[in-house]
């Protein structure tokens, strides 16, 4: 395959190349041009994914995921694709935890705490075998950062 022989670019050509006749695939096609390209191309991919399935919750998170760590976040792009994914997936405490630590990043507490307060809400709403659930360790560690914000 090119992407075990390092050619990358032609990976990428090949996958945007089958995105074009395949449009039932088109995000998942996209979606893997993104993971093989520089981290500079990875947003523009990602977003072409989202044009073609806007309910996809994790398409949002990557981008916002590659959007934190950047060295110079940009808040636009960081704020609005995790509160879309929030908004398609309300219960995700990880993704709530992520958000909240990207917003301590940008200075902004107040939202963060609130973040960090939801992701517990929700955390506490599922059920006590879910492997999703956060364990004790991590509810106190988030607790102690509620705790340093105020």
């Amino acid at each position: 395959s090119q992407v075990m022989a390092r050619q990358l670019t032609e990976a990428v050509r090949d996958y945007l190349d089958a995105n074009q006749f395949a449009w039932h695939l088109n995000a998942q096609y996209v979606r893997r041009a993104a993971e093989l390209s520089p981290s500079n191309r990875q947003i523009d991919y990602l977003r072409q994914a989202v044009h073609e399935n806007p309910r996809d919750a994790s398409l949002y998170l990557e981008i916002a995921s590659i959007a934190a760590a950047a060295p110079n976040p940009d808040p636009a792009t960081l704020r609005d694709n995790f509160e879309t994914a929030l908004r398609l997936n309300p219960n995700n405490v990880d993704t709530r935890l992520s958000f909240a630590d990207a917003l301590l990043t940008l200075g902004d507490r107040a939202t963060a705490r609130k973040q960090y307060q939801l992701a517990l809400y929700y955390n506490d709403q599922l059920d006590l075998q879910e492997g999703k659930r956060l364990s004790a360790k991590r509810v106190q560690e988030v607790q102690a950062k509620i705790d340093a914000i105020k």
